[in-house]
């Protein structure tokens, strides 16, 4: 155990700066209240009613503001989807209003998204009008039903589907019934986006990540006085880190960058806005220096909420020993390693991925990193 309390901070913060500017949120997040609101539009019940939508790809929540704020922010966030997809999912009775040319209750831009003649109440005359086959999942173009899936709705709840075939028409797939409901215009899907709502605390809606639209930072000091190309690979920029005496080799496409709060963490990422939505990775390297002696086993986690430990192991690093831990996060399709390298007794290097994107590049990179990982027993200027 850490003999004092300043000790045990110490290792706590180090530990989450794994998650650093992205991922803090989500480790601190009730992970059992996002499974159950991914995908829904939630309303601040204790504010102005304003809505939220929580995007089931990355469980960040995003602002729906006004109108064509909140169209944008659907069409921006919308996935593709052929026709013959789309229809597998039943459309809800909703957002039916606008001009209909045949008046068969259905306006013309859905009909236009679901192939109806939209100058025909009834395009295939089999005495049924489309409106009526539709929201009863027979086919108003044709014989037979659809081909409702509901195995397969139910995989896309919660998303913006776009029909990359027709038009781009929008819709949202509602997790309450697994429905799909048409965007059409700003106001329209504005008012989908309310009427479907869900009422949730300020105290719940703050433990949601919210998407924060430009995540990157720049530090120009690190770039310009801190790396160089690394002398063995020129695909490749070496970091020297001149207060804490180590240096390590990152890909030279990655950013580089420092928090104001904390000189002795170090961000590397490829993604531009979100961590998630991208589906990047994030490494985080921390020095830290204590004034008692500590052994590695005291950086060991046994286990973290939500997750599957499948990597314990201590090894040796470039003459030096070290602990590499990782875990699975099931729930968001990601995962995380830390590795926490031992100078001495009181000084230690923690290295740490996290990712939502391919296991093997981002493995691969992580521990190519790793290997180049050392301490500079000298001044730092013999180093470079």
């Amino acid at each position: 155990m850490l003999k004092n309390k300043t000790l045990k901070i110490l290792i706590i913060i180090s530990t989450l700066f794994l998650s650093a500017i992205y991922y803090k949120a989500f480790i601190k997040a009730d992970i059992t209240l996002i499974s159950n609101v991914r995908g829904k539009i939630l309303l601040q019940v204790e504010q102005n009613g304003e809505a939220w939508y929580v995007n089931p790809q990355t469980d960040e929540r995003y602002f729906l503001n006004r109108p064509d704020d909140a169209f944008n922010i659907m069409q921006n966030l919308g996935i593709g989807i052929t026709n013959e997809d789309i229809k597998k999912i039943p459309i809800a009775e909703a957002n039916f209003a606008g001009h209909d040319a045949d008046n068969d209750g259905l306006p013309d831009v859905i009909e236009d998204a679901v192939g109806t003649d939209k100058k025909n109440l009834d395009t295939d005359n089999d005495g049924y009008n489309d409106k009526i086959e539709i929201l009863n999942n027979y086919n108003p173009n044709g014989d037979g039903k659809l081909p409702i899936d509901i195995n397969f709705a139910f995989g896309q709840i919660g998303k913006i589907l776009i029909q990359a075939e027709q038009n781009g028409e929008a819709w949202y797939i509602n997790p309450d019934d697994n429905k799909r409901y048409f965007l059409s215009r700003p106001d329209d899907a504005f008012n989908i986006m309310r009427n479907l709502g869900l009422g949730i605390t300020n105290e719940n809606l703050a433990k949601i990540p919210e998407f924060i639209a430009d995540k990157k930072l720049q530090n120009d000091y690190i770039v310009k006085n801190n790396t160089a190309i690394a002398p063995t690979d020129n695909s490749l920029r070496k970091y020297t880190d001149t207060d804490y005496y180590f240096y390590f080799n990152y890909p030279k496409d990655w950013q580089i960058q420092k928090p104001n709060d904390f000189d002795n963490v170090i961000f590397l990422g490829d993604y531009n806005k979100s961590l998630f939505s991208e589906k990047k990775g994030l490494i985080t390297i921390i020095y830290i220096k204590t004034d008692q002696d500590l052994e590695l086993d005291n950086f060991r986690i046994n286990s973290k909420p939500a997750t599957k430990k499948n990597i314990e192991e201590t090894i040796t690093l470039n003459n030096n020993s070290t602990l590499k831990e990782g875990f699975e996060y099931s729930k968001s399709n990601s995962f995380e390693i830390t590795t926490t390298i031992q100078k001495n007794s009181r000084e230690f290097l923690q290295i740490a991925l996290v990712s939502a994107g391919s296991e093997n590049y981002y493995t691969n990179i992580y521990n190519n990193i790793l290997d180049s990982a050392e301490f500079i027993e000298t001044s730092c200027q013999t180093c470079q």
